[in-house]
């Protein structure tokens, strides 16, 4: 749920007509906020484990005073003193004056590395130790065991260092936070000229059938329809046909899924910024565009602009006004304002007193060509209505 107030008035301004509004950056209030409640919840995991360590500290000592104490009470006889135990200040041994094996034993006791409690200063965790525990899916708790046998098998002490559940914890959510770190910047960084995405097998035999039947429709809509669109996305000059050519796809798509068909309809009649009637002069540049509708959008240039798109960045279209726009092809959206886009840039039209057929060997079609491929075509622009 969203419970930020200006947040749920963009989201409903969004569905309304002419979609008023537009988002312009980060949220720093609301960034400095979540910033600020992340490090009181690291602080807090923190604090949690020196508590915990302190505690287990003070629980080993309690039960070691207690063991020492019921050991002394045992060899008190007749004449005794008092031996103190190195590491404590509050247990003592009490051995007999007259026995000197009894004195030897209260030495050894005082110098024993039992009696030196020491608190654990060296982390075993390492990056590669916590990806191994990690592969294996090993817990917290059996990680403990584990480490622990392991470190008394190297002959070591174990007492040196820092193994209880809580630190084992808080060092591999510390370790993975730093690794996908460093590989979002690696990645970002990186200039990569193709990736290979490898989906996880586990996942399919896990998967019901409602979410088998959803993951089918999804191919299917993306075979059919998206995936040229989403190749061609960053070409200026494709943009208004491959809009058109959506648009079609989409209508005919009732036949396979209607719901899905209508509900893409919906959001891309919002979304037809490059069949406005100026912007639409990038299709004289498609490749992709048939000679017959080149030569009709030449004739379509003295037509005056229609009442409802003039002045438009934008056309605004309904779902039942769809298979008539389909059948009038892309030279409907044609007016004498698509002059303006040539222009704007600049941009000599003489071209369009020849024949499409030879515009490639036309100088002012081939300058034309350059400009327009150089143009950046991204959501977030036509977003804004820039």
């Amino acid at each position: 749920m969203i419970s930020i107030e200006e947040d749920k008035q963009f989201l409903i301004n969004q569905r309304k007509k002419g979609r008023p509004g537009f988002m312009y950056g980060i949220d720093l209030k609301e960034f400095k906020i979540t910033t600020k409640r992340k490090t009181r919840i690291m602080e807090r995991r923190e604090a949690d484990v020196m508590r915990k360590e302190q505690s287990d500290r003070e629980v080993e000592q309690m039960m070691q005073t207690a063991e020492l104490v019921s050991t002394s009470s045992s060899i008190l006889e007749s004449d005794v003193s008092v031996v103190p135990v190195a590491g404590t200040s509050t247990a003592n041994i009490v051995i007999e004056h007259t026995s000197p094996e009894d004195m030897e034993f209260a030495s050894l006791l005082s110098e024993s590395p039992r009696a030196k409690r020491k608190r654990g200063f060296r982390n075993i965790m390492t990056t590669k130790l916590c990806a191994a525990l990690d592969k294996r899916k090993i817990s917290d708790r059996d990680a403990v065991h584990i480490l622990i046998a392991t470190i008394e098998a190297l002959d070591l002490d174990v007492q040196e260092f820092i193994i209880n559940r809580s630190s084992i914890h808080f060092y591999r959510e510390k370790i993975r936070k730093e690794k996908a770190s460093k590989i979002k910047k690696y990645f970002k960084d990186t200039k990569l000229q193709a990736a290979v995405v490898h989906w996880d097998g586990k996942l399919l035999p896990a998967l019901t059938e409602t979410e088998q039947n959803a993951l089918c429709d999804i191919c299917i809509f993306i075979v059919s329809v998206y995936i040229e669109a989403w190749f061609c996305a960053p070409s200026a000059a494709k943009a208004p046909y491959q809009d058109f050519t959506v648009l079609s796809k989409l209508f005919a798509y009732q036949a396979i899924d209607r719901d899905i068909s209508q509900v893409a309809l919906q959001k891309l009649s919002n979304h037809l910024w490059y069949l406005s009637p100026e912007v639409v002069a990038l299709a004289f540049f498609d490749p992709n565009v048939p000679f017959e509708s080149k030569i009709k959008m030449v004739n379509a240039l003295n037509r005056e602009t229609e009442l409802l798109i003039k002045n438009e960045k934008r056309i605004q279209i309904q779902i039942d006004e769809i298979p008539p726009i389909i059948n009038d092809r892309i030279e409907q959206f044609v007016t004498s304002e698509t002059r303006e886009f040539f222009k704007r840039f600049e941009l000599d039209d003489e071209f369009l007193m020849t024949d499409p057929l030879t515009w490639h060997q036309n100088e002012c079609f081939v300058k034309g060509l350059e400009l327009v491929n150089k143009l950046k075509v991204v959501n977030d622009s036509a977003e804004r209505g820039v």
